[in-house]
């Protein structure tokens, strides 16, 4: 590599640098949502600072979905108190120093359930001023998380904290940079494609997935049983090594269509054409066979009707159907008493040894 390569790679433009909103845009912009939304408050803990918007623009401009966490968004009023002008030294595309502007990394406390509240509201409001994401769409998932951390826990199991929030609105984002494949820009029905996508999140098992209760670290096991309608257990022989492990969840089968929903709605090609037919053979197979019943339709399941997605997977150059009964959640609804302790090689040996 020579000296001109070498400075290629450590040369950072100055046109790749973050873009920020023109004042004179920003200002336009923020009038025009005032009176879009007549009646909320954009002033005070709701007035966005700048960075927040800059962080919508980045990621617009790269048409790509990126984690906006709730932290980055402070309040205009923590920005100005934060505002520790700094300078940094760059090397621009013709070779010279500049000496510019550094953006300050500020973020804001969301260790309360007021606090998240407030930084999620100025992150829809973000959102929505920076045509990303509809205000009232944002603000009805808003209201889907915070809901859980209202909603009392079964009986044995811990209500809901603010890290799980976090840990789910983390998911959800994921889940979003999977699916907004087609980019961020308006569609040509004049539909904002986040819009669309963030009305499924609260269906999307795997954003449920972190938004159940979590058991006590003790107690609570007959009980949870008894709620569950258990009402006989295998009997424990005493024979293995006691552990007792209650169910991580209680199936609430009030939620069972919104869960069936997401998880129907996930169910998609793998993109390899011979797993996808393999599967399709092995199941009707089992038709054949009688371990399956169906086809079913949607419609014909009952309201507290469970499924689970089956997919494929290759090992030893054979196809195997794999049915995810964790992500269906019947996995987390199980319990044990017992066990199994495995002996190592030196156990084995031993045995041999004394057998022969």
């Amino acid at each position: 590599m020579n000296n001109q390569e070498m400075k290629n790679l450590v040369e950072e433009p100055e046109s790749s640098s973050a873009k920020e909103l023109p004042s004179a845009e920003r200002a336009e912009r923020l009038r025009n949502q005032a009176a879009r939304l007549v009646g909320i408050s954009l002033e005070g803990e709701s007035e966005c600072g700048h960075v927040c918007y800059n962080a919508v623009l980045d990621m617009l401009e790269k048409n790509a979905v990126q984690y906006l966490p709730p932290s980055k968004f402070v309040s205009r009023k923590s920005e100005l108190s934060n505002d520790k002008s700094s300078r940094e030294i760059v090397l621009d595309g013709a070779s010279t120093l500049k000496v510019r502007d550094k953006r300050p990394d500020l973020s804001c406390d969301t260790s309360s359930e007021l606090l998240l509240v407030q930084a999620l509201h100025r992150r829809a409001l973000a959102l929505d001023l920076m045509n990303a994401v509809t205000f009232s769409v944002s603000q009805r998932y808003n209201s889907f998380l915070i809901g859980h951390l209202q909603t009392p826990p079964p009986p044995g199991y811990r209500k809901l904290n603010v890290h799980q929030i976090l840990q789910a609105d983390k998911q959800a984002w994921l889940r979003l940079a999977e699916l907004a494949t087609a980019g961020l820009k308006r569609n040509a029905a004049g539909q904002l494609p986040l819009d669309v996508l963030f009305q499924n999140l609260q269906v999307d098992p795997r954003v449920m997935f972190y938004l159940l209760p979590l058991p006590e670290s003790s107690g609570g096991h007959a009980v949870v049983a008894a709620e569950c309608g258990l009402q006989e257990s295998i009997d424990v022989d005493h024979m293995m090594s006691r552990k007792l492990r209650a169910p991580a969840i209680k199936l609430d089968l009030s939620s069972a269509k919104r869960i069936r929903t997401g998880i129907i709605h996930s169910v998609r090609s793998s993109g390899d054409l011979e797993m996808d037919n393999a599967l399709y053979e092995v199941t009707q197979e089992e038709l054949r066979t009688g371990w399956l019943h169906g086809p079913y339709r949607p419609s014909d399941l009952s309201e507290s009707a469970t499924v689970t997605r089956r997919f494929a997977v290759r090992q030893n150059n054979k196809i195997r159907p794999i049915d995810d009964y964790t992500e269906s959640l019947v996995n987390s609804t199980s319990a044990s008493g017992e066990t199994i302790t495995l002996h190592g090689v030196e156990t084995i040996c031993a045995t041999s040894a004394l057998m022969m």
